[in-house]
């Protein structure tokens, strides 16, 4: 038994390396893209602010990152999914169109340098937790599983560019006027149709539909996935938690007046 164990827990190890030997390629030419675009919005945002300190010329660099990719994600996502007669649709455990895969090699990359960023400035267990998760989810979409619903979590991002929109507003003190007033009430208002009630539904349904019986043998996956997918359902309801806690946090510090000293917003991601 131990011995099938072991076997077990090296083909799965085997399956979640893969992906990034068989996109290795594209995957370092984005994240390594990722890379170059900090150090120009770094230089950028040193020019446009000289008063601003090191650590908060990294932060808009990397928030200004963050953007970009919530738009192009969100974009890519929903032209995948807008053609219902694609193979994802068809079939949304093991279809694949050019466009979702392109999507998720894109993401991957995005998070790949995501996680980078989180470690070198230390920004915490939760931004940890959700860059690693987020790396899982895309990655196994890249072993032409479920990209379909890759796509449906990517839209997850759609509560981003509000977020930072509020953010660069509130440190270069315009937190007055109705620019500010619907960056900051359409933030709070996308966090919580995009990744709270349409999160929270769509991952019932990919659970309910779609993961739960992958795990119980239901469909046509192999063993290895058949496991691999209790994993994925353990980091799905771990980001579910995380967006529940920034919500809360959301709504605690929109009781306060905004002061650009004191962000208590997360820096909002994909799932």
């Amino acid at each position: 038994a131990r011995l099938l164990e072991g076997s077990m827990a090296a083909q799965v190890l085997v399956t979640l390396a893969q992906p990034f030997i068989t996109y290795r390629d594209e995957l370092a030419v984005v994240a390594g893209g990722f890379f170059v675009l900090q150090a120009v919005f770094t230089a950028l945002w040193r020019i446009a602010v000289p008063s601003a300190s090191r650590a908060e010329v990294n932060d808009r660099a990397v928030r200004t990152l963050a953007f970009i990719h919530a738009v192009v994600a969100c974009a890519l996502s929903l032209a995948a999914l807008a053609d219902t007669a694609s193979p994802i649709h068809a079939d949304p455990i093991s279809g694949v169109t050019a466009l979702s895969r392109n999507t998720m090699i894109f993401s991957c990359g995005y998070f790949l340098w995501d996680l980078a960023v989180v470690i070198v400035f230390n920004e915490g267990i939760g931004f940890l937790v959700h860059a690693l998760g987020c790396l899982f989810v895309y990655s196994l979409c890249l072993q032409d599983f479920l990209q379909f619903w890759g796509c449906v979590f990517l839209l997850y991002e759609l509560s981003t560019p509000l977020m930072h929109v509020r953010h660069f507003l509130l440190l270069h003190k315009c937190s007055t006027g109705f620019i500010f007033q619907f960056a900051q009430t359409g933030f709070a208002l996308t966090f919580l149709v995009v990744r709270i009630l349409f999160g929270y539904v769509a991952s019932f349904i990919w659970l309910t539909r779609y993961a739960l019986p992958i795990g119980w043998g239901e469909h046509s996956t192999s063993a290895t996935f058949g496991t691999i997918i209790w994993i994925e359902i353990a980091v799905n309801v771990s980001l579910n938690a995380l967006n529940a806690f920034w919500m809360l946090r959301i709504v605690q510090a929109g009781r306060r007046s905004p002061k650009p000293k004191a962000q208590t917003k997360p820096k909002d991601k994909a799932q």
